[in-house]
């Protein structure tokens, strides 16, 4: 079966094709940095410290969630340093235990020392049983 491809179509697919070997300034910004242009400086920080648990409820951010969300408060220095970003869908990643897991930040705690933050049950669980109590881990706010 023969199959007719009309010219024009064929020198817009070299023409594209062409383009893909322009090579960019070696300036130009990955797509990913602009995302982050605006983020506070230290937003994104690895810290270290205490992780516990708690029950969310109505949290800072004025959502509602239950033990079971993979959710998280920050202490209260680094909530209000950070706070007119946090409540927009911001994210923890927190490692322990060889295990990663990326939790919303929703609430605030007061609680916590510096770098301590308070997962929900679910979350808690994730890395350990509530047994366990506390365990240190590393964190940073994706």
């Amino acid at each position: 079966m023969f199959m007719y491809w009309p010219t024009t179509l064929v020198s817009f697919g070299l023409a594209l094709t062409s383009l893909s070997f322009v090579s960019l300034p070696s300036t130009a910004t990955p797509m990913l940095d602009i995302y982050k242009r605006d983020d506070p400086a230290g937003l994104h920080d690895v810290h270290t410290g205490e992780v516990a648990f708690f029950s969310p409820g109505i949290g800072a951010c004025g959502e509602s969630n239950v033990s079971s969300d993979n959710v998280v408060s920050v202490n209260i220095d680094v909530f209000n340093q950070f706070r007119s970003v946090i409540c927009n869908d911001k994210f923890i990643s927190v490692t322990a235990f060889g295990k990663t897991l990326s939790v919303k930040i929703v609430d605030e705690c007061p609680t916590c020392d510096s770098n301590g933050l308070h997962l929900s049950v679910g979350a808690f669980e994730f890395f350990a049983p509530e047994s366990t109590g506390e365990f240190q881990a590393q964190w940073f706010i994706q």
